[in-house]
């Protein structure tokens, strides 16, 4: 999940240590249910931060699905009242003051949700219906209003389409276009502060991608990226106010037998103002898993991942490539990447029965601390940056011992 906030090189690059506030005691932030999913975090330049999630309860043999969203005013101590959400949404995004813009869930049809940072919501509208199954969708937007849905159709095995639709600020969505018929596993976009528009995909073995230039309606020829085989290619994609692009992913081999190959962990950087991206450089290789990429300050990006063993890491670029990693705890399962308004990066994992985050910075990491428990759950964790102070906000998924219900928790550190 991208967490992206304009800062100043400086503040990465020399910014005083500091020793980390505490994490307040969890707050509920939903009711209980069978089963609760955090689906996103997403912060306004209004100072809110909202909540998204889904729930599941079973009911005299009936199943009941909801999706839910809670309000965090800039500086509270916790998220207000949730509220009920008509349409099925996932993968939000905010824009503007008080923005959202949000995916619905449907396999033939194509739709976003329009709302705003206090949770409320409104009528999805439909961009694309298919006729064949939607295997995977991607929604990019940046700070203007600009906003991108890029999705895969599954017409068979070597020949799924890719469409892209874009709607500038305050305009419309366009005429969906494809972008690319082939073999398809995933899809990621983004739309950097100048308007250009990436959209990457895993080609099988190999990692593509296509940039839309800032200004113009059309995008660029499809540019393969050097790199190692790029199985099972989880992508991360990012522009920054420069122009310049980074996709970042981690792949590996996995046959329907069960028989595992090598894992890499890469990155690929294209400059602002060259055609092509540069051959990817391997951050890791072996058993390596989630990923995470987030825009940093002034040009840098931060991407964290889990390595091999299961070791939290992360790098951040140096020019026109990542440094070094460094290692930040020895096990682990990588939940989320934010930046906060000192300029550092915050990395959120899960281990074991608990929820822990640490601050990194010009390439060492901090003292590793506890935010909250999870007990019985490996849900899905996010974490953002109060747009207005120096506040971190997690969410998770927690089930109380001996209680059959999980409910999603909040913990923010001030």
């Amino acid at each position: 999940m991208r967490r992206t906030l304009v800062l100043t090189a400086t503040l990465l690059l020399a910014a005083p240590a500091s020793a980390a506030a505490p994490w307040s005691d969890p707050q509920r932030v939903s009711s209980p249910h069978l089963s609760v999913t955090a689906r996103a975090l997403v912060a306004g330049q209004d100072g809110r931060i909202l909540a998204l999630w889904g729930s599941e309860d079973f009911g005299a043999s009936i199943r009941t699905e909801g999706t839910w969203t809670a309000s965090r005013t800039s500086g509270a101590t916790g998220f207000g009242p949730q509220r009920r959400v008509k349409a099925d949404l996932y993968d939000a995004r905010a824009y503007g003051k008080n923005r959202v813009v949000a995916l619905t869930r449907d396999e033939r049809r194509v739709a976003v949700a329009f709302g705003r940072t206090d949770g409320r919501f409104g009528s999805p509208q439909t961009i694309a219906v298919a006729r064949r199954r939607i295997a995977a969708t991607a929604l990019a937007t940046n700070e203007r209003g600009a906003i991108a849905v890029a999705w895969i159709v599954d017409r068979g095995t070597n020949n799924d389409d890719l469409m892209v639709s874009v709607r500038p600020p305050k305009g419309d969505f366009s005429k969906p276009l494809r972008l690319v018929r082939e073999k398809l596993r995933g899809v990621s976009a983004a739309i950097g502060p100048r308007g250009e528009v990436l959209v990457a995909w895993n080609a099988f073995d190999r990692v593509r991608a296509r940039i839309r230039p800032a200004g113009r309606r059309m995008f660029g020829r499809t540019d393969t990226i050097r790199s190692e085989d790029a199985f099972n290619a989880r992508l991360h994609t990012d522009v920054n106010a420069a122009g310049r692009a980074v996709v970042a992913w981690s792949a590996r081999f996995l046959s329907e037998g069960g028989t595992a190959g090598p894992g890499f962990v890469q990155s690929a950087v294209r400059l602002s103002g060259t055609s092509r991206f540069r051959p990817a450089a391997r951050l890791e290789t072996g058993d390596t898993g989630t990923l995470e990429l987030a825009r940093g300050p002034g040009r840098e990006f931060v991407v964290a991942w889990r390595g091999a063993g299961g070791a939290i890491r992360a790098a951040t670029t140096r020019g026109s490539a990542f440094g070094t990693p460094a290692t930040v705890d020895t096990g682990g399962e990588i939940g989320d990447l934010a930046v906060n308004p000192l300029g550092e990066a915050v990395v959120v994992w899960h281990r074991g029965d608990a929820i822990r985050a640490a601050d990194y910075r010009v390439g060492a990491f901090g003292t590793p601390q506890l935010v909250g428990p999870a007990r019985d759950t490996a849900g899905p964790v996010h974490a953002i940056v109060d747009p207005h102070t120096d506040d971190v906000v997690v969410i998770w998924t927690d089930r109380p011992d001996g209680r059959a219900e999980t409910r999603l928790v909040g913990s923010s550190r001030g």
